[in-house]
Parts: C-alpha cells; structure tokens; sequence
C-alpha cells in the first residue's frame, strides 16, 4: 500500500518532518519525497502517454481530446 502525505514546510513540524524524511530517504529506498511541481511533471506524463494511447487506437481524436481537456 502507498501513502501521499502533503506536508506544509512553512511550519516547524513541517520542517521537521521534512528533515527527517530525507534522513530516513538516505537509508531505505522504499521512501519518496516528490515536490508538488514533481508530481505535476509525472501527472503531465502519465496523461500525455494516456491520450497517446487512445489517439493511436483510434478510441479519441483531436476534437475529443481537447474537449476532454477543456480547450476547445
């Protein structure tokens, strides 16, 4: 099972927390710690190779894809 913890860095827990995380990063590599801006790129990703998929298989088009994202 995975857990994302959103962690406030402008208090001292969050700090803390912080602190030791990457303390216990060093030691397991089982642990994580993503930014927010980290975790839009793999967002980005993922949906990007999702609307890939479905355009090459034919199941979305152009039109639908930018509906689906609320561009057009």
């Amino acid at each position: 099972m995975k857990y994302i913890l959103e962690i406030d860095d402008s208090t001292n827990v969050g700090q803390n927390l912080i602190g030791l995380i990457k303390a216990l990063l060093k030691k397991d590599k089982g642990l994580n710690l993503f930014s927010e801006a980290e975790i839009e790129k793999r967002e980005d990703a993922l949906l990007g190779k999702m609307i890939h998929e479905s355009m090459k298989s034919g199941l979305a088009d152009n039109k639908k894809v930018l509906a689906t994202l609320g561009l057009k």
